[in-house]
């Protein structure tokens, strides 16, 4: 038991923090889904965003989620909008994922609730001016607006991890696709 405040405040770290084992099952299950929805669709890309790709991510796992970002190509877009797409994405994770507790649409995303943590994929397609369509409206990808750019969906990934992101520093796959 801590008996001063700094000693309190280093407890409350470590009970924080997850394990080696946890931070190499948490990158190999996110590299994981992310081949699995590219072997069934054409991903233009993809990328991990929020807090584990922020290093921030905290312990209990089990209260955590990591979340996917995929960029699918707009062949994959119907006249019937966001919702078959996120249907579509959510069925080849079921085929990938047939034994995994539940697969489920949350919102914009795809919810994998793996028995240790949970997995959001949200699927996103360019189907305007190169702009994706992530089926909400977000001042960032809002393709009703007229000034609206590509550039957008970049702004959101640095966003998401500013430039001192300590996870992913050299992740390109934007600057690829432009």
């Amino acid at each position: 038991m801590p008996t001063t405040i700094p000693q309190g405040f280093a407890q409350l770290q470590e009970n924080l923090q997850i394990t080696d084992l946890q931070e190499t099952t948490v990158d190999t299950r996110q590299k994981n889904v992310r081949d699995a929805v590219a072997k069934e669709l054409t991903v233009l890309t993809s990328f991990v965003t929020g807090s584990y790709r922020r290093g921030t991510l905290i312990a209990p796992l089990s209260r955590a989620d990591i979340d996917i970002f995929v960029i699918l190509d707009a062949s994959y877009y119907s006249a019937d909008g966001y919702a078959n797409l996120i249907d579509r994405v959510k069925r080849v994770l079921k085929g990938t994922y047939p034994t995994t507790p539940e697969i489920s649409r949350n919102g914009q995303a795809v919810t994998i609730s793996f028995t240790d943590f949970k997995v959001d994929v949200v699927p996103a397609s360019i189907v305007r001016r190169g702009i994706p369509d992530t089926g909400f409206r977000d001042e960032a990808l809002d393709t009703d607006r007229p000034n609206a750019t590509r550039n957008n969906l970049e702004q959101r990934k640095h966003r998401s991890c500013p430039a001192a992101c300590p996870r992913y520093p050299n992740d390109q796959a934007m600057e690829s696709r432009s």
